[in-house]
């Protein structure tokens, strides 16, 4: 534990990809990362976990950048809802250069809903399918083409297709966050 993938201070060339979407057709899906940057990190925009699926022309995408820990769904090429549900850089459980953040994204089928250490900070609605696109597989550091490159360690990714409750994710956040984050306990 605390010793997952790591692309370094600033990182240009760490990430990793694979054309396997998990098995996920663009609906129902939970990704969980555990999350540090490097100190001066995030400058610009910076991608965690990245899922898409070319059948159903959708890709879901949680990154940082200076302001914003962003949950996107897109609906490729329009014919679905598209939207980004945040959790602003003001709040107590945004990115930390110090410790180890645990952020959740859930889309339940109707919802994009966003957690930061167990805690529910926003949602946006999404639904249906995109129309065209060729995103297909997932990707940790980066998107899948190798941009957006995160200077953090990021550890912990679990990808789940089922919507975690609530409860679900204040559990696992208090079952982990000592081992993530020993003084925390």
């Amino acid at each position: 534990f605390a010793k997952g993938w790591d692309g370094g201070s600033g990182n240009t060339t760490k990430y990793l990809s694979t054309a396997n979407q998990l098995g996920i057709d663009g609906g129902i899906i939970t990704m969980s990362a555990w999350v540090k940057f490097y100190p001066g990190y995030p400058v610009g925009r910076e991608d965690i976990v990245e899922q898409a699926n070319n059948t159903s022309k959708t890709y879901q995408l949680l990154n940082v950048d200076p302001d914003f820990i962003n949950f996107s769904r897109n609906a490729q090429g329009g014919g679905g809802t598209s939207c980004a549900a945040t959790i602003a850089s003001s709040t107590p459980d945004y990115i930390s250069t110090s410790k180890f953040v645990n952020v959740v994204y859930v889309y339940d089928g109707t919802n994009v809903n966003a957690y930061s250490n167990g805690k529910f900070y926003s949602s946006c609605a999404s639904s249906g399918n995109g129309i065209s696109g060729t995103l297909n597989g997932f990707s940790i550091g980066a998107l899948m083409n190798g941009s957006n490159k995160a200077s953090a360690i990021i550890d912990e990714v679990i990808v789940e297709a089922r919507a975690w409750s609530s409860q679900e994710i204040r559990n696992y956040y208090n079952q982990a966050k000592g081992r993530m984050n020993p003084r925390m306990q």
